[in-house]
């Protein structure tokens, strides 16, 4: 559902370890290249969601990008992650017409799919 939404894709872990009710759901580049895409560009993305839009989310910096790190619980209801989706793509348009966090920028993300080999 959300990597439908922000034209994404879920970070792909084999069956054997991978938890049934958690998903790591990469952002859209835009994002990723505002906040930095550091440990400290998902903690002040995590703020500004909440701040902004009063979401709870985790975000994190892996590989030059960030990712949303989704888990079901039992009080979760399917407009829970729908509000989700909605507010990060309302942050990533806030992005492309001109916000700026104040983080520090790491490298430009990177289009290393997680099914590929590294170059």
């Amino acid at each position: 559902m959300l990597a439908e939404a922000w034209n994404t894709e879920v970070l792909p872990i084999p069956d054997s370890i991978r938890a049934p009710c958690m998903a790591v759901v990469r952002v859209p580049s835009e994002l990723s290249a505002a906040y930095g895409a550091t440990p400290e560009g998902a903690d002040k993305m995590i703020s500004d969601i909440f701040n902004k839009y009063k979401v709870i989310a985790c975000f994190v910096s892996v590989q030059a990008s960030l990712w949303c790190r989704v888990s079901a619980q039992v009080y979760n209801v399917k407009e829970d992650y729908m509000q989700l989706a909605e507010v990060v793509l309302m942050l990533k348009e806030e992005c492309v017409n001109g916000y700026f966090p104040d983080v520090e920028k790491a490298s430009e993300p990177n289009r290393w799919s997680w099914s590929e080999e590294p170059h």
